[in-house]
């Protein structure tokens, strides 16, 4: 009977184990704040990450570049689905606990508001990588007039004195980021053309 007992203890200690690895530890730290109801935003990110080069060859997709692109959307879209539909169907069931789902099938993760409860229970899912916050990062916090963290490396590369001698005037430059804030001072009024694709 000790033995069992103890096999069990050990049992719940390690699927104790797994689901706690599965949530990041700044969530964990927020959870334990929470109160029962309280609603945190993360991110659930999935074990199954989607490589559009090999789903292209699996899938032997060809065509034009239009209608190829069109394929592996549907691909990703009906893939994501798939993975996420446990998560849908919980959120809608326990929409006390769960709230704001939003698939995002191009990486195979889902953002929502759920309880501590909820988060604990979503974390036990075999297919769950991690769950981490959802909120905003601010790496560097930019005041006009006030020197910034950046400061030393921009006098480093001399970029004083390129701006005496280049205005940037006729040069066109194009930027893939995750990130460019266009009302920015040195920015605003700049920006030609872009794509917020978080805004729409």
């Amino acid at each position: 009977m000790k033995r069992l007992t103890a096999f069990a203890l050990i049992f719940v200690f390690f699927v104790m184990a797994a689901a706690s690895g599965q949530i990041a530890p700044e969530l964990r730290q927020k959870m334990d704040q929470a109160g029962d109801s309280d609603y945190l935003p993360v991110i659930v990110a999935y074990k199954d990450h989607f490589d559009v080069a090999q789903i292209a060859r699996a899938y032997n997709v060809r065509g034009d570049e239009e209608a190829m692109k069109a394929q592996l959307i549907d691909i990703l879209k009906s893939k994501a689905d798939e993975s996420h539909h446990w998560l849908k169907q919980y959120s809608e069931q326990r929409s006390a606990e769960v709230k704001g789902f939003k698939s995002f099938w191009i990486a195979n993760m889902v953002a929502l508001q759920a309880t501590p409860a909820a988060l604990e229970e979503i974390a036990r899912q075999p297919e769950v990588e991690e769950i981490f916050l959802d909120e905003e990062q601010v790496f560097i916090d930019y005041k006009p007039g006030v020197p910034t963290r950046d400061a030393w490396g921009l006098e480093k590369i001399g970029s004083k004195e390129v701006n005496k001698t280049y205005t940037g005037k006729g040069i066109l430059v194009a930027v893939i980021d995750t990130g460019v804030n266009y009302n920015h001072d040195d920015l605003k009024g700049r920006v030609i053309k872009g794509k917020d694709c978080i805004n729409n």
